[in-house]
């Protein structure tokens, strides 16, 4: 019975934070002011001490980081350093 209220509440704040998130995306008008409060919820659901969002450039050979946290680094890999990914995400 534990196991199944434990399971149930980290589905409640997972919905909560999904809620939230959808919200904040409605409300924030620059990235620069709903990324920090996405890192925020975002660790409710999971480690997020080091997070960032990259962005593909349009060229596909470079990555930008409009939002970087890492507990070690200051700052975000440099941008202009070449990226290959065979993946789908950077096509």
């Amino acid at each position: 019975m534990r196991g199944l209220r434990a399971e149930q509440a980290a589905t409640r704040v997972a919905n909560e934070t999904m809620l939230e998130i959808s919200l904040l995306a409605g409300e924030c008008p620059t990235l620069d002011r709903l990324l920090p409060r996405l890192h925020r919820l975002m660790q409710r659901l999971m480690d997020a001490d080091n997070f960032y969002i990259a962005l593909c450039g349009d060229d596909r050979s470079t990555l930008s980081f409009p939002f970087y946290a890492d507990r070690r680094e200051a700052s975000p890999p440099d941008p202009s350093a070449p990226f290959r990914s065979p993946g789908p995400t950077c096509r």
